[in-house]
């Protein structure tokens, strides 16, 4: 039974008592009951507000749970599908495993490990090698040509030294 219901039921019990309205008593009952429908009609009126509001909060919670995901979506920002062509902004293709030269948009790369701090720098092929300097320790790397080297090592083997990447 809602409240207004209740008020009716009391209004009804009221009206059977056949007390008598001049009876201030009577008044004071009377003006209880007004006051109770009054209140029960308002909280009608806030039902109904408070289910609106509800609603539009379920609508609001469903758009930014698609903001959401859009933000924080790894799969929504990959664009390894436009990798290469206008639509590519994220480096990843640089990093092939060298499965072809098409994803990495430059040539061959040699990995070269260097002697004085253990690095691993890859150069490209056409980068010029006789005057390579290890940008982690800034320290010329030797032997890659013949430059630097004695007489004796020029004609050793200096596959160590790169690898084909």
């Amino acid at each position: 039974m809602t409240v207004k219901e209740k008020c009716a039921y009391i209004k009804g019990l009221m009206a059977g008592l056949e007390i008598d309205p001049q009876n201030p008593y009577t008044k004071v009952i009377s003006e209880i009951i007004n006051v109770l429908g009054d209140i029960s009609n308002k909280l009608d009126e806030l039902d109904n507000e408070t289910n609106e509001l509800g609603d539009y909060v379920e609508e609001l919670d469903e758009a930014l749970g698609d903001v959401e995901e859009i933000i924080y979506d790894d799969e929504y920002y990959d664009d390894d599908e436009y990798d290469d062509d206008e639509y590519d902004d994220d480096d990843d293709d640089m990093y092939c495993d060298d499965c072809c030269d098409e994803c990495c948009g430059e040539g061959d790369l040699y990995e070269v490990e260097c002697p004085h701090c253990k690095e691993t720098i890859y150069v490209d092929e056409d980068e010029d090698i006789s005057a390579l300097v290890c940008p982690a320790c800034g320290k010329a790397i030797v032997g890659t040509d013949g430059v630097g080297e004695s007489d004796d090592n020029k004609n050793e083997d200096n596959s160590d030294a790169y690898t084909d990447y």
